[in-house]
């Protein structure tokens, strides 16, 4: 176990540079100058050269990487343009609301999907199992910028429960959370579905029948912890696409996470604020993955052997 872990912490290292190498070069395609956003298209050439000088903008891009890799090994993610504060400040005020909307938003995806996958499984071509399968098929073709402004249009328009946005009252979270899990709930409960469809056949499952365990006790306490392997592979990478998700859903929300930092910071050309959300948001994602590899060679430790 420790030279499977070994080898995937040393391929996210690998990975987590390229990350940050990309981020610190795209930050600098996004059309537009900084240093025109705050001084305006009027300012004084000598101002602008000045001010370029002081944020290290006219210096080559190499020198400005090799500058921004030494600032993060001392764990310094350097200052917002825009604000002077610093990104570590700025991100670490944010990260309690993303993490508040991802957790609901995993609860609502693991209720879901366990729930209705196993009901599916259990009344295999059935009219329950035919609704459970349309809806999961309805989930997924809905993307997050048009389910958000329907439930907004549901929620809180016509029936007056949640409010439209921001996080002021307890049930802020519900509309956003509710965005976010189904369209992850919707492929999970497909994948729980087959893979209990399959391991029903499996014949330690006809052992226990013969036995005289009953549909649901077969389900449950025989095939369910069978099939959960490529549910968990699946769930590390609908973890990860929940962080980017979230850019789009905190924005038509109003959520004050990250996800809205970031397209804030996008829209100043702030770079340092860019590359520290765009870096947080990847090194999420490679932790959940690592995490997710760990978990899968747990449940199955032939993928140690494999590896």
């Amino acid at each position: 176990m420790s030279s499977y872990l070994f080898h995937r912490m040393a391929a996210a290292s690998l990975m987590l540079l390229l990350v940050l190498s990309a981020v610190f070069l795209l930050a600098r395609l996004i059309p537009g100058d900084p240093v025109e956003v705050m001084l305006g298209e009027g300012a004084d050439p000598v101002e602008r050269q000045l001010l370029a000088r002081a944020m290290g903008l006219e210096q080559p891009l190499y020198v400005q990487w090799w500058r921004y890799v030494q600032r993060l090994a001392r764990l310094d993610m350097g200052q917002s343009i825009h604000t002077g504060r610093s990104v570590s400040t700025l991100l670490a005020e944010r990260i309690p609301a993303t993490l508040l909307l991802a957790g609901a938003a995993l609860g609502i995806t693991l209720l879901l999907a366990l729930s209705l996958g196993t009901v599916a499984a259990l009344n295999h071509g059935r009219l329950a199992d035919r609704l459970i399968v349309g809806s999961a098929m309805l989930g997924l073709g809905i993307p997050n910028f048009c389910l958000g402004p329907l439930l907004i249009l549901l929620g809180a328009f016509l029936l007056g429960w949640f409010p439209v946005g921001g996080m002021d009252h307890p049930h802020s979270v519900v509309l956003p959370a509710l965005t976010l899990g189904t369209g992850m709930a919707a492929l999970l409960t497909r994948m729980v579905r087959a893979n209990l469809l399959e391991v029903m056949h499996a014949d330690f499952v006809g052992a226990a029948m013969a036995r005289g365990a009953g549909p649901v006790r077969r389900m449950l306490w025989h095939a369910l912890p069978n099939a959960l392997l490529p549910v968990v592979t699946l769930f590390g990478l609908q973890v990860g696409a929940l962080l980017t998700g979230a850019v789009v859903t905190e924005q038509i929300f109003a959520w004050p996470g990250v996800g809205q930092l970031t397209l804030e910071a996008i829209g100043k050309r702030d770079y340092p604020l860019i590359q520290g959300c765009i870096l947080l948001i990847g090194s999420c994602f490679l932790c959940v993955n690592l995490l997710t590899d760990l978990a899968c060679a747990a449940l199955d430790p032939r993928i140690q052997l494999a590896d």
